[in-house]
């Protein structure tokens, strides 16, 4: 993992002691941490939590989603977004209903509802019926590129900001917890 951060130009922490942690909470940044350290000083930080894909590598956690993203047929308002967003024109072959009398729009998940995509503008892109009927396999990969979420921005901002709060919290529970170690 070390090497695979340095390769993308990312630095990274080895966290193997209590001191350790508390420098990594400090400065942040990408870590690399002892489970048996993770378990002892951040059990409920290393409890399981339900997530879903988002962008081409990323991830949010579920409860951070609104019930609308979680439900298989975008809301009015976000397919309204998506078609505004995509200017009522096909991602693939550029058509749209002003132009072509037959054509008609669907707003298609990239990562499939059913592969845990969630019905988020990120994951929602607007195709013809006739290149939406044509992908196979459902899932493409190269469609993330026309989203602009491809691998060159897995950064997302939805998981960003889910990353800075989770690490926030993170810091309020060490520093009361050390707060509470050294008054006993």
């Amino acid at each position: 993992m070390i090497s695979l951060w340095r390769d993308v130009g990312q630095e990274c922490w080895v966290v193997s002691t209590r001191r350790h942690l508390l420098v990594y909470l400090q400065l942040g940044g990408n870590v690399l941490m002892e489970s048996l350290i993770a378990a002892k000083l951040l059990p409920d930080i290393c409890e399981p939590f339900e997530c879903r894909p988002v962008g081409v590598a990323g991830f949010v956690a579920a409860e951070n989603l609104s019930k609308t993203a979680l439900q298989r047929a975008p809301a009015r308002g976000t397919r309204m977004k998506v078609l505004k967003r995509d200017r009522y024109r096909c991602r693939l072959c550029g058509r749209r209903p002003a132009e072509y009398v037959d054509v008609e729009l669907h707003v298609h998940h990239v990562r499939p509802w059913s592969d845990g995509g969630a019905t988020i503008e990120d994951n929602l892109m607007t195709l013809c019926g006739t290149c939406h009927s044509g992908l196979d396999p459902h899932f493409e990969w190269g469609l993330f590129d026309l989203l602009g979420t491809g691998i060159e921005q897995i950064a997302d901002r939805s998981a960003y900001r889910d990353g800075v709060d989770r690490y926030r919290v993170l810091v309020r529970k060490v520093v009361s917890r050390q707060k509470v170690r050294d008054t006993s």
